[in-house]
């Protein structure tokens, strides 16, 4: 299952359950369908604490919308809570050149891990620096 959000720094998604590849599909033409609404540059933050692991056709086409929205995006920010998922989307991420604008989060460190990546899109904090200095 996935829910998109639009917020003012471009948009939120969450992924939860098992995404099968029609729900992965909805995804991408949903993204498709709202990417002339948002501006020329924009951030994206990803809520998959409750995602399951992704079957190989699903995992074709999430690095396939990642693609979508290379070109316009400046930061991101993916929250996991699953070392699993964090490698596999790490990976996708490579796959889609997404990967130098993408930050993750680990909810199960961090109870503020919606802030912490908010800061990340919108301010450029880096969450990687702020564990290194603590």
């Amino acid at each position: 299952m996935y829910e998109i959000e639009l917020t003012d720094f471009g948009f939120k998604v969450i992924f939860s359950g098992h995404l099968a590849p029609e729900q992965a599909q909805g995804y991408k033409d949903e993204l498709a369908r709202i990417l002339p609404s948002l501006p020329e540059k924009f951030g994206i933050l990803v809520d998959m604490r409750e995602l399951k692991p992704l079957g190989p056709e699903s995992q074709a086409i999430i690095t396939s919308s990642q693609g979508l929205v290379a070109e316009r995006l400046t930061r991101s920010a993916t929250v996991v809570n699953s070392t699993i998922l964090f490698m596999q989307f790490r990976r996708l991420s490579k796959a889609s050149h997404v990967i130098d604008s993408k930050r993750f989060v680990d909810a199960s460190k961090t109870s503020d891990w919606e802030w912490v990546a908010r800061k990340w899109i919108v301010e450029e904090i880096d969450p990687y620096l702020e564990e290194a200095t603590t």
